[in-house]
């Protein structure tokens, strides 16, 4: 199979590179955030949160969910000259970890599974975050999933005198 660059395309691409530039996987935006309400929450709650755990008064977590996808299709493009194939698991078979990080400290605690993450595995974390700091006044950033915001969670947080943080999106 013929070179798809023409030589005048690979002089153009080089001579980007010798300017600096590289080949580098673009990011996105959510287009419907609402920035001003982002700000604002920025602002009001969560640059004072990060000020007092920096001092110490108090334990601030980021908590989210990755999905990992066993098998090799999400990797795009291999560098080569004839196309390759790599056997992979069949199916959909995922690895997921919930993870908390500790603004101050940096210390990951995770909650992993090969099924999928619910309030089951969120309510699992903040009773290891209640074990992990014990009498001390903890608040958690985490997004708006559904398994998240639920009266469950929501329950169980208040019983174990954890304060959730949910930032705005376009829907609140």
């Amino acid at each position: 199979m013929k070179d798809s660059k023409s030589p005048s395309h690979r002089r153009q691409w080089e001579n980007y590179e010798k300017n600096g530039y590289k080949r580098l996987k673009s990011g996105s935006v959510p287009a419907k955030a609402d920035t001003e309400k982002q700000r604002q929450f920025y602002d009001s709650v969560l640059h004072p949160l990060m000020e007092k755990a920096k001092a110490n008064e108090l334990t601030l977590l980021f908590m989210d969910a990755s999905h990992f996808v066993l098998g090799c299709d999400f990797l795009g493009c291999i560098y080569c000259k004839v196309r390759r194939f790599i056997l992979t698991f069949s199916g959909r078979k995922r690895y997921n970890v919930l993870g908390a990080i500790d603004y101050a400290t940096k210390k990951v605690l995770t909650v992993a599974n090969d099924t999928y993450i619910t309030a089951t595995e969120v309510c699992e974390m903040l009773r290891k975050i209640s074990t992990e700091y014990p009498g001390q006044a903890v608040h958690i950033v985490l997004d708006n999933a559904r398994y998240q915001r639920c009266e469950v969670v929501k329950n169980l947080a208040a019983a174990l005198g954890i304060t959730l943080q949910y930032p705005p999106t376009a829907l609140t």
